[in-house]
């Protein structure tokens, strides 16, 4: 029971998180959906080897006009991280419907596994989207272009 105690008090942390990420003139989360997206942001990031993303991309069935795509992105905070994979969807002919992106510090064991956010440990960026639905091969090759859109950003120091 502590186990579901403690997967239910992260999903509502991140859910306010994600809600708090909301950009002015974006529309709220329901509160299903919010649940929802809490839950899938909290699957992915539950375990992640530094320097390497934690990804997933899900396809949500539902009547027609509620059937979507969610994609998480879990990696090391850094600069250009929203621009370099919304460059790699839009290079799939797939719009974003939302992006949300909070950044907060976690805490995590040594091996990857997300023990709790935290106040001053190491900032993770939490992605989360929202595109129409995408069939299975578009799927795959977002996936790809999203494990290798990390690695290309470099920032130079002047």
């Amino acid at each position: 029971m502590p186990a579901l105690t403690a997967a239910r008090t992260l999903a509502r942390a991140l859910g306010e998180r994600l809600a708090a990420s909301l950009l002015p003139g974006d529309a709220p989360f329901g509160d299903a959906a919010l649940a929802n997206a809490a839950r899938f942001v909290g699957d992915t990031a539950m375990q992640r080897e530094p320097g390497s993303p934690a990804i997933a991309i899900e396809s949500v069935p539902g009547a027609v006009g509620e059937r979507l795509m969610r994609i998480a992105v879990i990696d090391d905070d850094k600069p250009f991280i929203v621009d370099s994979l919304a460059a790699a969807i839009a290079a799939h002919g797939v719009e974003i419907d939302r992006l949300v992106h909070p950044v907060i510090a976690v805490t995590r064991d040594s091996a990857g596994r997300l023990n709790s956010l935290s106040a001053d440990g190491p900032r993770e960026s939490l992605v989360y989207i929202e595109t129409p639905r995408a069939d299975a091969r578009t799927r795959v090759k977002l996936r790809a272009a999203i494990e290798t859109a990390g690695p290309r950003i470099v920032v130079f120091e002047v």
